[in-house]
Formats: structure tokens, C-alpha cells, sequence
């Protein structure tokens, strides 16, 4: 894999001209896309996943990935969602579960394209707007929108919606896809315990740690701890955002050990410290 370059989009959406990259590039948010004449080939992990008129592309983009082919003159709708906020649209878990193991969902809006379309032009002009007011109405909107087209998955077989294995996950075995699957599977579920490591989670899975290792640096592009601190600060910062919550008491839940590892970890990760993250993101919602 060629040099990975590394981005920060925020909570943002845009209709634009599609970009053809050079290189593979990978951002912390969900990114959400569609085109609505033409196609075009995300290249994610070493495969070429098309994307056609009236298919919604939902995927993390922590995986390294890039825009191989497009045709000429083509628009791109796409929206880049926080995980912090992504988490709390997600009623099902099975389905927060396999975007972050499996990679992407695929699912059919052709017949709400032209509505889709319609929304994406407004919320970009929300969400870029200067009423904070109205940003949290767009953003409020938006998760109506994404939580009635992740409902609409949830109620058919996983199987017909989900791309599994290489499709995602690049060339390798068979025995190598399921291991890293299993992997990240008890990574989301157990993230919030403190005394996580490779250690324990190769023990889980029945592997050694330093096949681990590499099998995640491999597949993701980035290091199983960064991995583990992603969920915990993006975890943290929902809490931030929803609840009146003392920081010590989010940092621990989340599953830091110390205040300074979090402090450290959050300042690294989003930017700034949480005491002054929150009051330019809070918006209680009575998680």
C-alpha cells in the first residue's frame, strides 16, 4: 500500500465535482455518498467496490481508501459523520457492528434519490451555516434521515445487505479475514474495559499478539492501540456532547485508567482538551 495520507472532516457534507486520488487517504468520520447519474470504483483495502446511480455507500473511513475510476463530469454527495455521533444513531447493533468489522454497506435509495439529493444541498448549507442553532437542526435532521435507511437495513438478512471478506478486507486468507473480523468484533464490544490490550484479545480470538499486531496494521493502516483509543475517545465525546457527565467519570467509563492518559489521548485525537470541547459541542439529549 502506498502512503497513507490522513484528513479531518468534522461533521460536514458537500456536492462536488468528483475527485480522482492518488494516494489512499483514511479520515476518523462515517462517510456517506451517492451519485445520482454515472458511477464510479472506491478502491478500500486493495478492492474495487463500484458505486451506481441509487446506491447509498455507508463505510468508516478509517479504512485506507481512495476514488480509482470515474466517468467524466460526475457529482459526488457526500457527508462525513463523527463516530461520537454516528454511535447514537445506531439502534441495531449489527449494524454499527459490521461498518466498523466488515467495512462499508451497500443498500438501494434509488427510488429516494431525487430525494436524497434535495436534503444533501440543504444540509450543506446548514451545516456550514453561522447559527449554531441552525447546524443542530441540520444535524439533528440528518440523523432522522440515516436512522430510517439503517432501520429499513436492519429488517433484512444481514447477508443481503453487508459486504463480507475480501470484498473489504484486501487480499489475504480466508483463516486471516475471519481472525481479523473476530477480532475487531471483541474489540467493540469490550473497548470500555481499562485493562484491554493485545495480550487479552489475542488470547480471545486464539492467536499470538504479535500476529495480531500486524494482521491489524496490515488491514486497517493504523496500530491496534490507536484503534482501541479511537473507540474510547469517540465514545467520550458522544458523553461530552449528550450528558452533564463529570469528565473523570466519562474518561473512566470509557475505559482510560488514569485522567492524564485521557486528557493526552483526547487533545491527540480531537484537537483541543475536553473541558474545552464541550461547551462548543454540547446538546443534551438524555442519553
Amino acid at each position: 500500500m502506498n502512503q497513507i495520507r490522513e484528513y479531518n472532516f468534522g461533521f460536514n457534507c458537500g456536492i462536488t465535482p468528483i475527485i480522482k486520488w492518488g494516494d489512499y487517504h483514511r479520515h476518523n468520520e462515517v462517510e456517506i455518498t451517492f451519485v445520482d447519474k454515472g458511477s464510479f470504483n472506491l478502491e478500500l483495502q486493495g478492492q474495487k467496490i463500484e458505486v451506481k446511480p441509487g446506491k447509498l455507500l455507508i463505510f468508516w473511513g478509517g479504512m485506507p481508501h481512495y476514488i480509482e475510476s470515474l466517468e467524466p463530469d460526475q457529482t459526488q454527495y457526500w457527508m462525513c459523520v463523527p463516530v461520537s455521533s454516528f454511535i447514537q444513531w445506531v439502534d441495531n447493533p449489527q449494524v454499527f457492528r459490521h461498518i466498523f468489522t466488515n467495512g462499508l454497506i451497500l443498500t438501494d435509495i434509488y427510488r429516494h434519490v431525487n430525494a436524497y439529493s434535495s436534503l444533501f444541498y440543504l444540509w450543506s448549507a446548514e451545516l456550514n451555516d453561522t447559527s449554531q442553532r441552525i447546524r443542530e437542526a441540520a444535524q439533528l435532521s440528518i440523523c432522522a434521515q440515516i436512522r430510517c435507511t439503517l432501520e429499513d437495513i436492519g429488517k433484512t438478512p444481514v447477508t443481503n445487505n453487508f459486504s463480507f471478506q475480501d470484498l473489504v478486507y484486501g487480499k489475504g486468507t480466508v483463516k486471516s479475514t475471519k481472525l481479523f473480523k473476530r477480532a475487531c468484533e471483541y474489540i467493540i464490544d469490550n473497548f470500555r474495559d481499562f485493562d484491554l490490550d493485545a495480550e487479552k484479545i489475542a488470547d480471545a480470538i486464539n492467536t499470538h499478539p504479535k500476529y495480531l499486531i500486524s494482521l491489524f496494521k496490515r488491514k486497517y493502516g493504523m496500530s491496534l492501540n490507536d484503534f482501541i483509543l479511537f473507540l474510547r475517545i469517540s465514545e467520550a465525546q458522544k458523553m461530552l456532547m449528550h450528558t452533564n457527565r463529570k469528565v473523570a467519570d466519562i474518561a473512566f467509563d470509557c475505559g482510560f485508567s488514569t485522567l492524564s492518559s485521557f486528557y493526552s489521548a483526547f487533545r491527540r485525537i480531537v484537537g483541543e482538551k475536553p473541558l474545552h470541547y464541550r461547551p462548543h459541542h454540547y446538546f443534551p439529549i438524555g442519553l
